[in-house]
C-alpha cells in the first residue's frame, strides 16, 4: 500500500514535468518539415491523383487526375471515366499548398483528431485524416493524393467551340 501511494505523485510528477514517453514531432512541426521539402522542389506545374471522402460538393468521393500550371488548377478529369471534370467544379479542386493549408487549418482549430502521410521524397500530403469535433457528425473528411509527376511546358488551352 505504501508503495502505491509513493508511486502516484511520482507518477504524476513525471507527467507534468514532460518525462513521457517520446511519440514524435509535433503536428505543426512535420507540416513545416513537409512544407520546406516542397518548397525545396519547387514544383509550380505538375499533375497530381486526388481524391476526397466527405459529405461535401463534386467531385467528393472520385479520383481526379489534376492538373496545376503556375500554382492554379488548369484542368482535371476523373480517374475512372478520363471524362474532364466540369470547368464549374475546378475550384473545389486542391493544389498542393491547398492540401498544407488544410492541414495548418485542422491545427489551427484544434481538430479532434488529425493524422497525416507526407511524402517521403517531395513532402506533399499523402493522406490527411481529419475530425473537426468529436460532437459532429458527417464534419469528418480524408483526402488522398498520389504521385505528383512535374510539367515543363504550358497547358495546351481548350480550342474554340
Amino acid at each position: 500500500m505504501t508503495n502505491c501511494r509513493a508511486a502516484v505523485p511520482l507518477a504524476l510528477v513525471a507527467a507534468l514535468s514532460g518525462c513521457l514517453p517520446f511519440t514524435g514531432p509535433d503536428e505543426s512541426d512535420r507540416l513545416d518539415t513537409a512544407r520546406a521539402r516542397w518548397a525545396g522542389f519547387g514544383q509550380h506545374a505538375y499533375i497530381y491523383e486526388v481524391s476526397r471522402s466527405c459529405e461535401c460538393l463534386p467531385p467528393a468521393g472520385r479520383t481526379v487526375e489534376v492538373t496545376i500550371f503556375g500554382d492554379q488548377v488548369t484542368s482535371a478529369r476523373y480517374v475512372d471515366t478520363g471524362a474532364a471534370v466540369e470547368a464549374a467544379l475546378l475550384p473545389n479542386l486542391p493544389t498542393v499548398p491547398d492540401l498544407f493549408a488544410m492541414v495548418r487549418a485542422a491545427i489551427d482549430g484544434h481538430a479532434a483528431m488529425l493524422a497525416v502521410e507526407y511524402d517521403a521524397d517531395d513532402g506533399h500530403p499523402r493522406r490527411i485524416s481529419v475530425d473537426l469535433d468529436k460532437a459532429y457528425v458527417d464534419d469528418e473528411y480524408t483526402v488522398v493524393s498520389g504521385r505528383v509527376a512535374g510539367i515543363l511546358t504550358a497547358p495546351v488551352p481548350a480550342q474554340g467551340r
